[in-house]
């Protein structure tokens, strides 16, 4: 920061310099009448005062700076909005004259560095700016067009014009954003960070559950970018033989698409589109790299090209001068003393390559070389296949490339340009991802007839093969079944789309057939009378079970009803028993809140028919279609996730637990949702059914429903992921694999005991699912698994990570001060933390229940009354020992001692501050320190008007072996349940700022605690 001297000398500067332009660069020949006509043709009269600079040569060429000196700042401005100046032919730079005394005042650069000062608020609390309040101040200038982070207390911001910045510097040097002070400087972009390259795509879209052998240009079809933009991973099915790190399913990064937010939109509007009966997923995450895509030139600071020129990666290193790893293959400066180590990279490993189709069968080595201009030293590179048959297209490889970038300005060139003169074929190209497995089948002419009627449905892109054309697969996939690839186009359309499906039936028709969701037939005799289908789906189970669909009766048309109609593609036994066990469940269930009620069901019926059953009518939309079309914020997915509770503790106190809980079986009546006083949308009175009780668990079951069921319902025989028992189901359809499943399958390969069969019984499984609902309306990731490859919760990823925290900040940044945003992020953090646990650490119902309220009472805007409350003042206080430390210890000494009177000084804060709570004097008061944990179990009495209740309050703090303090306080509400009121993990945890910090956390926990048992009006006992 300048000193105050050197502030006012620049602030004496500034007012001068607004009134003053500067021409850069001009020739000594055009003389200054030459620039009073051109002004004059811009602006008219008055025309400024027009000063010369000194004279100065550049490449031989004499110029000068010229000055304009205006009166008026409104002419100022109108010359620089006419840009450019014009002298002839020559284009002339002119820009904001800035004082010489402000860094880089002479430099034309799009980019403002912000160095931001450390500010404490009046409670010793640290100010934080988040980047939304800095593009909001920066944002009445114009639009921010890319905020980097270079640490805590440094950001460079990237605008669209260069007179953007000056006009920043002219308005002052230091700003006030929020009671923070921010000082400014011009910075050179390029050399920070590569920042222009981030800013343009920092993200891409990862494609997953779609087609082995999907095509980018198919992906190119759906998502409307250029081939050269997708990067494909081909996946296969295992027969014999063995794939690279496990790869089974196709993936694709869709790159280059725009902004974060552009990205974002593409994602959600193709998300759960279907190519070829498969749903697509698509995940946004940062663009991944690899190490050999990094440029070795720029890795040692002597790269010649820009990053934007270079046909390998720019990325800088975070301490590019000092940076000690000798494994860093980022840039660094010319300074740096030490040298990577790079090892020799095995292209038959990683590395890319590019799929070359629609090739004429004569095509040789040398021909393909020349016509696609690859050189000499590559010739080795090109792979044709061995075997060819004549009058078939070929595939060939270009393989072991380092370079996305350069490939992807080959694939431009080369992809739908023609064969040759003489032969009308145009290439199809890919970029892929290299492998050990090639698949020679050339399938282009079906690609291009499903893009072709890619309009019949614009859910789908659908095959229409014959029997003599139909799709051919890699020579290691197993021979296929005759199937509904022999069928005709509209065949296909009306059995496997369930969204074709025709139900509008004349009366005289409807005793015909009614096609399903399946390519087999279901009877409409079978049907009640007083009944017929309507045409919307409800929901269509992941599972592949069944489907639901809306019903209307004939005689009213108001009154509506629900169907499941289950899968015929399967043992019929087996969904006959799924059927039969959803009766029982809903009959167990039978008038609670939230579930459909049953009316009609065909379920027990002998015949080889259909199963289905009708409920009462269930409206609205899934949770699944919802969420995209909706703006959630952290509030409103709270209320949600509140409300599925609701429902399923009732479900479970009928001894139901549910163990299939997604986005496709959560039904949202959008009629529930109303607008407040701000035209927003408000979720507090939000209806929601949960359907699909297929893989139910009933405990205390009866024998004769066990029996009838085989016990398949109550054992460890049932597979949850895969319940169908067909083709495993690929691992992008699964919504998330609570750990209880996980732990269970692991177990069954090892031994088998009563304790662990009994986790797929768990009515944690629900409230795991919960909580994997709650990170998916966050991030709208589905989260899958508990741990990654990494042994990373979905919580911890760092692209996950920054979605929760923006989340966060938006959610806390409605108080003054944003007392609660910590709190508040550790009450989410530990939500999912044991969400994503191991079996054992997971949420009892009743706590996650607790934890949920407390988490939204958090997010709740509160009046000025309550806002008074929470803006706690800074108190100091005297370590004077209390009466309720005279049980501790008298051999503790040191560091455990000063934290024993840390807490009982935050106790007596508490007392002092509210005057609705009381700490005991003569009942239970604890003291226990074993080295450097501390202890302390208490009774707090909370009296509110007519309500009042006593909580045990336990203490408990540790300075672990990182010499951080981690706090916490558990107060049990009764005999079942504790509620964990988490204070983090604190650095420095005895200097009186973080002091303060700790205090005023723990207030606002108390404060927050008995605000909700307040509230919930529960007669509490200790």
């Amino acid at each position: 920061m300048a000193s105050s001297q050197a502030q006012q000398v620049t602030k004496q500067g500034l007012e001068r310099s607004r009134l003053s332009l500067v021409i850069h660069n001009v020739n000594t020949q055009i003389d200054d009448k030459d620039i009073e006509k051109i002004i004059m043709s811009k602006i008219g009269k008055p025309l400024p005062k027009i000063e010369s600079g000194n004279i100065y040569v550049v490449n031989g060429r004499t110029l000068r700076k010229i000055f304009l000196n205006f009166k008026q700042e409104a002419k100022l401005n109108e010359l620089m909005k006419s840009r450019p100046i014009k002298y002839g032919n020559e284009e002339l730079i002119i820009s904001r004259h800035n004082p010489k005394n402000i860094p880089l005042s002479g430099i034309i650069t799009c980019a403002l560095l912000l160095k931001i000062s450390k500010t404490l608020d009046d409670y010793g609390l640290e100010k934080k700016l988040a980047e939304s309040d800095i593009n909001k101040y920066f944002g009445k200038f114009d639009k921010v067009i890319y905020c980097q982070w270079l640490n805590e207390y440094e950001a460079i911001l990237q605008f669209n014009s260069y007179d953007i910045v000056d006009q920043i510097i002219l308005s002052d040097i230091s700003h006030v954003i929020n009671g923070i002070n921010v000082h400014i400087e011009k910075t050179r972009e390029i050399q920070k960070k590569n920042m222009i390259e981030i800013a343009q795509h920092p993200y891409c879209i990862h494609v997953t559950n779609i087609p082995n052998d999907v095509t980018s240009e198919e992906l190119s079809s759906i998502f409307d970018v250029p081939v050269a933009h997708i990067v494909l991973q081909p996946g296969c099915q295992l027969n014999q033989h063995l794939v690279s790190n496990d790869q089974l399913n196709s993936e694709a990064w869709i790159k280059l698409i725009g902004n974060e937010k552009q990205t974002r939109d593409l994602a959600i509007k193709i998300s759960n589109k279907n190519l070829r009966d498969f749903e697509i997923h698509c995940d946004v995450i940062p663009e991944p790299f690899y190490m050999f895509e990094l440029c070795r030139e720029f890795e040692k600071g002597l790269c010649r090209f820009s990053s934007k020129d270079c046909h390998y990666k720019h990325i800088t290193c975070d301490e590019p001068d000092n940076c000690k790893k000798k494994d860093c293959h980022c840039g660094h400066s010319r300074k740096r003393q030490i040298t990577s180590n790079r090892q020799t990279q095995n292209c038959k490993k990683n590395l890319y390559r590019v799929r070359i189709s629609n090739l004429p069968s004569t095509t040789t080595e040398e021909q393909l070389k020349t016509r696609l201009n690859i050189s000499d030293a590559q010739t080795s590179n090109i792979i044709l296949p061995k075997d060819r048959n004549r009058n078939a297209l070929i595939v060939a490889y270009f393989i072991c490339q380092p370079s996305e970038k350069y490939l992807r300005s080959k694939i431009h060139q080369w992809h739908n340009s023609q064969y040759s003169a003489n032969v009308s074929n145009k290439i199809k190209c890919q970029i892929e991802i290299n492998g050990d497995l090639y698949d020679w089948d050339d399938k282009t002419d079906i690609i291009e007839k499903w893009i072709r009627n890619q309009n019949v449905s614009s859910m789908r892109i659908t095959t229409h093969n014959n029997k003599t054309n139909r799709t051919k697969y890699p020579p290691w996939y197993p021979g296929e079944k005759e199937s509904s690839s022999t069928l005709s186009h509209s065949e296909q359309l009306n059995s496997n789309d369930p969204k074709c499906i025709d139900w509008n039936m004349e009366t005289s028709t409807e005793k015909n057939l009614l096609k399903s969701n399946t390519s087999k037939l279901v009877g409409i005799k079978e049907f009640p009378a007083e009944w017929r289908p309507a045409k919307e789906i409800l929901s269509k189970d992941p599972m592949g079970i069944g489907i639901t669909y809306s019903l209307i009766n004939r005689r009213n048309s108001e009154i509506k009803a629900t169907i499941k109609i289950y899968s015929n593609d399967y043992e019929q036994s087996l969904i006959r028993s799924f059927a039969q066990h959803q009766q029982t469940v809903l009959k167990e269930i039978e008038g609670l809140n939230g579930v459909p009620k049953i009316i009609d069901a065909n379920v027990n019926n002998t015949k080889n028919n259909t199963p289905w059953i009708i409920m009462g009518n269930v409206e609205g939309v899934t949770l699944h279609d919802f969420i995209p079309t909706t703006s959630i914020d952290l509030h409103n997915a709270l209320i949600i996730t509140l409300k599925l509770l609701h429902t399923v503790k009732q479900i479970n106190r009928r001894n139901v637990i549910h163990r299939n809980i997604n986005p496709h079986n959560i039904i949202i009546d959008t009629s529930s949702i109303k607008e407040n006083n701000q035209n927003q949308s408000s979720f507090e009175n939000i209806n929601l059914v949960l359907i699909d009780f297929d893989l139910a668990y009933i405990d205390q079951q009866t024998n004769e429903h066990n029996q009838k069921m085989g016990g398949m319902f109550y054992s460890d025989s049932i597979d949850l992921i895969n319940p169908l028992k067909c083709k495993k189901p690929q691992s992008n359809q699964i919504f998330y694999r609570v750990p209880q499943i996980e732990k269970r399958s692991m177990i069954n390969h090892i031994v088998k005991n009563e304790q662990d069969d009994n986790l797929c019984r768990s009515s944690t499984i629900d409230t795991s699912h919960i909580g994997a609902i709650l990170f998916w309306l966050i991030t709208k990731s589905y989260p899958r698994e508990s741990r990654d490859i990494d042994k990373k919760a979905p919580h911890e990823k760092n692209h996950h990570i920054r979605i929760i925290e923006e989340e966060l900040t938006r959610a806390s940044g409605v108080w003054k001060g944003k007392e609660k945003r910590h709190p508040l992020e550790q009450h989410l953090y530990l939500i999912f933390d044991r969400a994503f646990a191991n079996p054992d650490k997971q949420w009892p119902i009743e706590e996650l229940e607790y934890q949920l309220e407390l988490t939204l009472q958090l997010t709740k805007k509160t009046n000025e009354e309550e806002e008074e409350e929470y803006s706690l003042p800074s108190m100091s206080f005297k370590n004077e020992q209390k009466e309720s430390l005279s049980n501790i210890p008298i051999l503790t000494i040191g560091s455990s001692l000063q934290l024993a009177l840390f807490i009982d000084s935050i106790k007596r804060q508490v007392e002092q501050y509210y005057d609705t709570l009381h700490w005991s004097n003569s009942e239970i008061n604890e003291w226990s320190i074993k080295g450097q944990q501390v202890k302390h179990h208490d009774i707090l009495h909370f009296q509110k008007q007519q309500y009042k209740t006593s909580l045990e309050i336990e203490w408990n703090a540790i300075i672990n072996d990182k010499k951080k303090l981690d706090m916490n306080i558990k107060t049990k509400v009764n005999q079942n349940t504790v509620i964990d009121l988490p204070l983090g993990v604190w650095q420095q945890y005895n200097t009186d700022n973080i002091n303060n910090d700790i205090r005023k956390n723990v207030l606002i926990e108390l404060k927050n605690l008995v605000d909700v048992l307040y509230y919930k009006k529960n007669i509490l006992s200790v």
